[in-house]
C-alpha cells in the first residue's frame, strides 16, 4: 500500500492529512489512519465506526487551509468550480448585512450542495441507484465492512460527519433547515471528501450519477402543467420571476414578515439571487421553508421541536419513510409518541387550521405526496436532479455572479422555481395567505384519492371514445366476416361490450361520489380530514389503479391505431392499390379484432373497478351494502393481477395470434369466470 514512484512524482504533501495529487486536493489516507489511531488509541480500526469531534474539526481545518489559504493551483471538476464561485462573490448590499454573516451564509449554501454530492458519491461507491438505494446510514455501514482499508476509514469520516447521535448529523441539520450559517471549514471538508471519493472510485460520479431516469424526473415537474389550478400557481410564480422589481418586492415582503425568522433572513435574501437556477434555488428554499413551517407547527401544536437536539428525532417537512419515528409537518395527525398504546389520543395537526385547507393541500402536493408527485425538497436533497445541478454549477463557474444573475439557457425545471416563488409569496403573509386568490379553487392533486379518481375518469372516457368510434361503423365495410376459431371462442366467453361500458360509467359516478364528492366546492379543513380516510382506502387499491392506467393507455393506443387505419383506407378508397397488400392485410386484421379489443379492455377495467368498489364498501364510513357477495377479496385481487398480465401481453405483442391466445387464457381463469358469472348471471 506504499506510494508508487509515479504517484510520488505527482504528489505534493501540503499537510500531514491532506495532499495535492495531480492538482487535485484529496485526503492522505495513510496519515489520517495513523492520526486516528494515535488520537483514539484504537485497538482495531474496524471496531471504531466514528471518530472524535476533535479529529473532525482538525481535519476540516486542514482542508480549509489547503483549499482557501494556500498558493496551490488546483484542477477541479466544473461543479466544484461552481461551488467555489459561490464563495468569491462579495454579497454586500443595501441591507448592510454583517459581511461575516453573509460569508457564512454563502458557506451554508455551498455546503448544502456539497452534502448532496457526498450522498451521490456514496451511492456511486456502493453501486446503488436512485430509487433502489438504502438509507445513507446503511450505505455508510456497507463501506465500513469493505475489505478495502481506505473505504473503511472513509466510513468513519462519513459517520462522524453525517450521522446522528455521536456524529455531527450535518447533512440533516442543513437540509432540514436548522442551520442558517456555517463555518468555511465544513465546506472545505465536504469538497475534499467529494474529490477523495471521486479518486477512490476511479469513475467519476459527476459523469454517471446513479443512472438517473432524467426524462421521467423532468416529466414529473413538467406534468404539473396538466392541472389547471396548479398551472395558475406556476404562472403566478413565473410572472414574479420575470421582473427584478417584482423579485425585490417579494424579498421585501419576506424580510418584513414573521414567517422568515431573523436568523434566516440573510439566507432568504441570498436564495432569491438563484431563482433562475432551479435546483440550486430549491436546495436553499426547501430547507428555508421547512424551518419556518416547523416554527409555525410548533407554535400551533404547543410543541418544543423548533431546535434540533442530540439523540432526538425532530419534526420534518417530509420523510414518510420514517414517519413512525417522528412527526411530519404536513401529516394531518400528530404522533402519539407510543406506537404500542392503542388508547392514546389521536390529535389533529393544528397547522391545517392555521394555513387553511387549500394551502395545506398545495404544500402536500409539492413536498409530501405519493410517487409521481414533485416532492421537491426530498428529490433535490437526494440527488434526483443532479445532472441539472451540475450544469447549473458549471454555468456559475463561467458567469460572474451579479445582481440579476445572468442565467444559463432556460431550464426544463423552471416550474420548480415558479412553484417555490408562488409559495414564498403566499407564505409571506401567513395570516392572510389562506385568502390568496390562487388558492380559492385549489384542492389536492397528487393524493391517493385524487390520483384514483382521475384514473377512473380517464379509463371511462377512453373506453367510451373507443366505443363511439366503433359505433360509427366506418370500419365495417373492410371487416372480414369469417373470424377465426379463437376469436369466436373469446366472443362467446367475454361479456358483451355494452354491459362493461354501462358498468364502467355507473362505477365512475359511484367512485367519484365516494372519493371526490366535494368537487366544485371550496376545499375545507373538514374535507381535508375526510379525504385522509379516503386516502387510506385508495392506498389499498394500488394494483387496481395501475391496471386502470394500463388499460387507459392501451385503449387510447388502440383507438388511435384504428382511427388512423380508417382514415388511411378512406383517403385511398378510389385507388386502394396505393396501399400495399401487406398493409391492407394488417388493417384488415386490426378491424377484425377491434370489437374483441374493446370487449377485453372493458372487462379488464371492470375487474379493477370491482376491486375498488369492494374497498369502499368495506369502509366503516360507507353504509352501502356490499355487492357481488359471491366474489371474495382474493378472487377480485387475482382477477386484477391476471388482467394486468393479459393487458400487458395483448397490448405489446406484435403477433396478433399470441395476443388473442393470452386473452383466451385469461378468459378461462377461475377468477375471471367468477366475475363473468356475477355480471351476466
Amino acid at each position: 500500500e506504499k506510494d508508487t514512484a509515479a504517484s510520488r512524482s505527482t504528489r505534493i504533501v501540503v499537510d500531514d492529512l491532506v495532499v495535492v495529487e495531480n492538482s487535485v486536493c484529496i485526503i492522505n489516507w495513510n496519515s489520517l489512519e495513523e492520526y486516528i489511531e494515535r488520537k483514539t488509541q484504537a485497538l482495531a480500526l474496524q471496531n471504531c465506526r466514528e471518530i472524535s469531534m476533535n479529529i473532525m474539526v482538525n481535519l476540516a481545518g486542514k482542508c480549509e487551509t489547503v483549499l482557501f489559504e494556500s498558493n496551490n493551483k488546483f484542477s477541479f471538476p466544473g461543479p466544484v468550480h461552481g461551488l467555489l464561485a459561490m464563495m468569491e462573490k462579495n454579497y454586500a448590499d443595501e441591507e448592510n448585512d454583517d459581511l461575516e454573516v453573509q460569508q457564512k451564509t454563502a458557506n451554508l449554501i455551498a455546503t448544502a450542495i456539497a452534502m448532496n454530492m457526498i450522498e451521490s458519491f456514496v451511492r456511486h461507491l456502493t453501486m446503488k441507484e436512485h430509487g433502489h438505494a438504502p438509507l445513507l446510514k446503511d450505505m455508510i455501514g456497507q463501506l465500513s465492512k469493505s475489505e478495502d482499508r481506505v473505504r473503511r476509514i472513509l466510513s468513519q469520516i462519513l459517520s462522524s460527519l453525517l450521522l446522528p447521535n455521536t456524529g455531527l448529523n450535518l447533512r440533516n441539520l442543513i437540509w432540514h433547515g436548522f442551520v442558517p450559517i456555517i463555518d468555511r471549514r465544513w465546506l472545505a471538508l465536504s469538497i475534499v471528501l467529494v474529490l477523495s471519493m471521486d479518486n477512490i472510485s476511479h469513475s467519476s460520479s459527476f459523469i454517471d450519477d446513479g443512472n438517473n431516469n432524467n426524462d421521467s424526473n423532468v416529466e414529473c415537474i413538467q406534468s404539473m402543467r396538466e392541472h389547471d389550478s396548479l398551472s395558475k400557481i406556476l404562472d403566478y410564480g413565473k410572472n414574479i420571476q420575470s421582473s427584478r422589481i417584482k423579485i425585490k418586492q417579494l424579498q421585501g415582503q419576506l424580510l418584513s414578515s414573521d414567517f422568515i425568522p431573523p436568523s434566516h433572513k440573510t439566507l432568504c435574501r441570498m436564495a432569491l439571487k438563484y431563482v433562475r437556477y432551479p435546483v440550486i434555488f430549491a436546495s436553499i428554499v426547501g430547507p428555508l421553508m421547512e424551518n419556518s413551517l416547523r416554527i409555525v407547527w410548533c407554535n400551533e401544536n404547543n410543541q418544543n421541536q423548533a431546535i434540533a437536539k442530540p439523540g432526538v428525532y425532530y419534526v420534518t417537512l417530509d420523510g414518510h419513510g420514517q414517519k413512525d419515528r417522528h412527526d411530519i409537518l404536513l401529516l394531518l395527525f400528530l404522533s402519539n409518541g407510543d406506537d404500542d398504546d392503542e388508547q392514546a389520543e389521536v390529535l389533529r395537526n393544528a397547522l391545517v387550521y392555521r394555513l387553511g385547507a387549500p394551502l395545506m393541500a398545495l404544500l402536500v402536493d409539492l413536498f409530501a405526496s405519493p410517487t409521481g408527485a414533485p416532492n421537491i425538497r426530498a428529490s433535490v436533497a437526494h440527488g434526483i436532479y443532479n445532472q441539472f445541478l451540475y450544469a447549473e454549477l458549471q454555468s456559475l463557474e463561467k458567469i460572474a455572479l451579479c445582481e440579476d444573475m445572468n442565467a444559463p439557457e432556460q431550464s426544463p425545471l423552471e416550474d420548480m422555481s415558479n412553484a417555490l416563488i408562488s409559495l414564498l409569496d403566499i407564505l409571506s403573509d401567513v395570516e392572510n395567505g389562506i385568502q390568496h386568490p390562487l388558492l380559492q379553487s385549489y384542492r389536492p392533486i397528487y393524493s391517493f384519492s385524487a390520483l384514483l379518481s382521475r384514473q377512473v375518469q380517464k379509463v371511462a372516457e377512453g373506453i367510451e371514445s373507443f366505443s363511439q368510434l366503433l359505433s360509427e361503423e366506418r370500419h365495417t365495410k373492410f371487416v372480414s366476416t369469417d373470424p377465426s376459431g379463437i376469436r369466436q371462442q373469446i366472443c362467446d366467453v367475454l361479456p358483451n361490450q355494452s354491459i362493461s361500458i354501462s358498468y364502467i360509467k355507473d362505477k365512475e359516478q359511484d367512485i367519484h361520489m365516494f372519493f371526490d364528492s366535494h368537487q366544485g366546492s371550496t376545499w375545507t379543513v373538514e374535507h381535508t380530514f375526510q379525504e385522509s380516510h379516503n386516502n387510506h382506502i385508495a392506498s389499498k387499491c394500488g394494483a387496481a389503479v395501475l391496471l386502470l392506467a394500463e388499460v387507459a393507455q392501451a385503449v387510447e393506443a388502440s383507438r388511435q391505431e384504428l382511427e388512423c387505419a380508417i382514415d388511411e383506407l378512406e383517403c385511398s378508397a378510389e385507388c386502394l392499390s396505393n396501399i400495399s397488400s401487406r398493409r391492407r392485410k394488417q388493417i384488415s386484421r386490426l378491424f377484425s379484432v377491434c370489437a374483441i379489443t374493446l370487449d377485453f379492455y372493458s372487462f379488464a377495467a371492470v375487474c379493477g373497478l370491482l376491486f375498488i368498489e369492494r374497498q369502499t364498501t368495506n369502509s366503516d364510513m360507507n353504509n352501502q351494502p356490499q355487492r357481488y357477495n359471491n366474489l371474495s377479496n382474493d378472487t377480485l385481487f387475482l382477477a386484477v393481477k391476471r388482467s394486468r398480465m393479459a393487458v400487458s401481453t395483448f397490448s405489446t405483442t406484435p403477433m396478433l395470434e399470441r395476443g388473442l391466445a393470452a386473452v383466451q387464457q385469461f378468459s378461462a381463469g377461475k377468477a375471471v369466470k367468477a366475475i363473468i358469472n356475477e355480471l351476466c348471471g
